[in-house]
């Protein structure tokens, strides 16, 4: 199966990783993980607070066919 890792930072732009995640997962049939610095819980512009299924430090890049890195702003 393919795999995606999103790495997703404090004040990502959750217009951009919804969708990505959801067509890639739900249409595509790919493996989606989500990765934040140091595996800590990040908040999205919006509000979404998303727990990472791994942090950055241990990512292992050849794991994978795709890393999307999401953009965005500051959160408070």
């Amino acid at each position: 199966m393919p795999a995606l890792a999103v790495l997703l930072t404090d004040g990502f732009a959750d217009w951009e990783a919804g969708p990505l995640m959801a067509t890639s997962r739900g249409y595509m049939g790919i493996d989606v993980t989500t990765v934040s610095p140091g595996g800590l819980p990040v908040g999205s512009i919006g509000g979404l607070r998303v727990p990472p299924d791994v942090m950055m430090e241990a990512l292992r890049p050849a794991g994978f066919d795709a890393i999307a890195i999401i953009g965005g702003g500051v959160s408070d």
